[in-house]
C-alpha cells in the first residue's frame, strides 16, 4: 500500500480517473527502440526557450530576449531533453536523465501501488498487483521480451483482462516497427517469407541490428527471423528474402540473376528465362541446384565422360582452369559454327575455402539439336 501524495489532483487522467503509470525505462524492452527524441531549442546566451519565437530555418538566428545572434545549430541541444512515444493510443514521456517513463495515456491499465512523493498521485508499475492502490496506465504485452508484461494487463475500454496470446496482430506490429524506423532514419525491411535453401520459410525483418539489439530479440520472440540487411535482398518475383552474402566457404546462392541484376529465387525461377543472360559468358555461372533443371530442358554436360566435375580453380597446384580459356578451346576445336549454334552455361558444383569445382553445360539452340 502507498499514499496518494497528489490527493487526487496530480498525475491523473481526469477524464477516466486512471493514474499515470511510472516504470523504469530499463524494464521496457522496446522503449529505446520505439521512442522519439526531442531536443530543447533555446538561446545559448540567455536560455530563452519559447520555440515559437525562433526562426530556425534561417542561417542566423536572433534571440528576441537578449538580441544574441548565432548559427541555427547552436540553438539546439546536443543531447535529447525528452524521449516520447505518441502512437497507437499511447502518450509516454521520459524526461532528461530521469530513468523512469511516465505513461499518461494508454489503451491498457493495471492496478498498482502509489509512487513516492517524487511522482505524487502516480502508480509505480513495479508494484503492480491485484489489490493495488489504484488503476494506472501501462504498456501492453508487446513492449516486453517474450510477449508478456510483468503485470496483469486490462483493456481500458472493456475492463477485460488481456492475455498475452491476444496481443496485436503481426501486420499491426510490422507497421509500428517500420513507421518507427522511418522516423529514426533506420532501414528496416519486411519479408513475407525466406526463400533461402536450408532456412525455414518464416516471416522476416532485415536491419542493422547493431542499432537496436533488443528489437531483434523481441521480434524473434514473436516468431520473426531477424536478418542482417547487408546480407539479404528480396526476390524480384515473390518478394521473399534471399541471402546475397555468403555465410560459409561452401555457400551457393539460392537464386539466379536477371539481366537487370535482380535476384530471382529458386522457388520462382523458370530456367528458360535465364539462358540468354548466362549463356556463353565466362564470368557468370549458375549454382549447383540448377543442374537438374538444365538437364530437363535439354542441356547436357560437356565433360560427360569425366563425371561432369573436370574443371577446378583455386590456390593449389593444377587448380588453374579458366572459364574464358575453356570457351576459347571449344571454339578452336569445333569451329565457330558449332560454338555459335549452342548455348554454353557454366555451373558451380562445389566451393570451398581455396578452390571451386565447376562444369560446363551445353545444348543446341532452337533448330539445332546436335
Amino acid at each position: 500500500m502507498g499514499i496518494d501524495y497528489g490527493l487526487g489532483k496530480t498525475n491523473i487522467d481526469f477524464e477516466t480517473g486512471i493514474r499515470y503509470g511510472v516504470i523504469p525505462a530499463n524494464d521496457v524492452d522496446l522503449w529505446s527502440e520505439s521512442s522519439d527524441s526531442e531536443y530543447l531549442v533555446s538561446c545559448p546566451q540567455c536560455g530563452y526557450d519559447r520555440i515559437d519565437d525562433f526562426d530556425l530555418d534561417t542561417d542566423r538566428v536572433v534571440c528576441p530576449e537578449c538580441d544574441f545572434m548565432g548559427e541555427s545549430e547552436d540553438w539546439i541541444a546536443s543531447l535529447p531533453t525528452i524521449e516520447t512515444y505518441k502512437e497507437d493510443g499511447y502518450l509516454c514521456f521520459q524526461h532528461g536523465d530521469d530513468p523512469d517513463i511516465f505513461i499518461e495515456k494508454s489503451p491498457y491499465k493495471t492496478r498498482a501501488d502509489f509512487c513516492s512523493p517524487c511522482a505524487p498521485g502516480a502508480v509505480h508499475l513495479r508494484n503492480a498487483h491485484a489489490n493495488g492502490d489504484a488503476w494506472g496506465y501501462c504498456f501492453g504485452h508487446d513492449w516486453f521480451g517474450g510477449g508478456k508484461a510483468p503485470y496483469p494487463v486490462y483493456d481500458v475500454e472493456t475492463g477485460e483482462i488481456v492475455n498475452p496470446e491476444h496481443r496485436i496482430d503481426d501486420s499491426q506490429l510490422i507497421r509500428r516497427v517500420i513507421a518507427w524506423a522511418e522516423r529514426k532514419g533506420y532501414d528496416i525491411d519486411y519479408f513475407s517469407g525466406i526463400a533461402e535453401m536450408g532456412y525455414d520459410d518464416n516471416t522476416a525483418i532485415s536491419a542493422n541490428w547493431n542499432n537496436f539489439e533488443k528489437l531483434g530479440d523481441w521480434l524473434e520472440s514473436r516468431g520473426f527471423e531477424p536478418l542482417w540487411s547487408d546480407e539479404w535482398s528480396r526476390c524480384a518475383d515473390c518478394g521473399k528474402a534471399v541471402r546475397i552474402n555468403p555465410d560459409s566457404y561452401c555457400w551457393q546462392a539460392s537464386y539466379v540473376m536477371t539481366d537487370d541484376y535482380e535476384p530471382v529465387c529458386h522457388e520462382c525461377m523458370d530456367i528458360e528465362d535465364f539462358i540468354d543472360f548466362y549463356s556463353g559468358n565466362p564470368r557468370k555461372a549458375m549454382p549447383s541446384w540448377t543442374k537438374e533443371r538444365l538437364k530437363e530442358i535439354g542441356f547436357r554436360c560437356y565433360e560427360q565422360d569425366s563425371g561432369c566435375e573436370v574443371f577446378e580453380s583455386g590456390f593449389h597446384l593444377n587448380m588453374n582452369d579458366d572459364p574464358e580459356k575453356i570457351l576459347e578451346s571449344i571454339l578452336e576445336s569445333h569451329g565457330e559454327n558449332f560454338f555459335q549454334s549452342h548455348d554454353w552455361i557454366f555451373v558451380i558444383n562445389f566451393s570451398e575455402q581455396f578452390s571451386l569445382r565447376f562444369s560446363l553445360f551445353f545444348r543446341g539452340k532452337e533448330g539445332d539439336e546436335s
